[in-house]
């Protein structure tokens, strides 16, 4: 999904699936050249997957191991749905020009000695050719990259701006009902954004 300039969505379980969930909702930041661009949604049924010595990698975002996913970016961006096997171990090429960071999603992994707790993402900075994991048992990772991101932007609730004013300007479009339109599938009641408090200063993504 390509937000844009705005856009409105509802998240929902198909009514015939059970159990737990897990999921990582990724953001990524438009460069200020597209982050007024019509609002996109593009449906991938299938990511390239590709075989590595000690597992593999399903690439849903850039390029990488030799594979390029159909999703649509607009920045040099990456990220791998990764899996190392029992017992074995994988090691990856990396743009040294990149910054890349690690989630372990499930199992046990370790890179360079250190074991990898869930639920924490790992910042492996730049200036990195290769990176390289082992497992005991298995593992699945998520990791992400792309170039160190040049503009500051500020976060808040569900809107990404440049500054203060942008966000207050959002939350009235969000709370007054125009530039983001309607769910009209949804059946559940509309969020209302929070109310605003001091923001800090816009703050570099990277």
């Amino acid at each position: 999904m390509t937000a844009g300039k705005g856009i409105a969505h509802a998240e929902e379980t198909p009514r015939n699936n059970r159990g737990v969930l897990n999921g990582a909702q990724l953001w990524v930041a438009l460069p200020e050249a597209q982050r007024k661009i019509s609002p996109s949604f593009q449906h991938i049924e299938k990511v390239p997957e590709v075989d590595l010595r000690g597992g593999f990698a399903q690439v849903f975002a850039g390029a990488f191991a030799g594979a390029t996913s159909p999703a649509e970016h607009y920045s040099d961006i990456i990220g791998a749905d990764l899996a190392v096997h029992s017992g074995a171990e994988l090691t990856l090429p990396l743009n040294s020009s990149h910054e890349h960071a690690l989630l372990l999603l499930a199992g046990d992994a370790e890179i360079e000695g250190q074991t990898l707790d869930e639920r924490n993402l790992y910042y492996l900075g730049t200036a990195r050719s290769e990176i390289r994991f082992g497992s005991r048992t298995g593992a699945r990772m998520l990791l992400i990259g792309g170039p160190p991101f040049p503009e500051s932007i500020l976060m808040w609730w569900n809107f990404v701006a440049r500054t203060p004013d942008e966000i207050a300007e959002a939350r009235s479009a969000w709370e007054e009902r125009w530039g983001f339109g309607e769910v009209k599938a949804y059946q559940g009641r509309r969020l209302s954004a929070p109310p605003l408090v001091p923001l800090a200063h816009p703050n570099p993504a990277s």
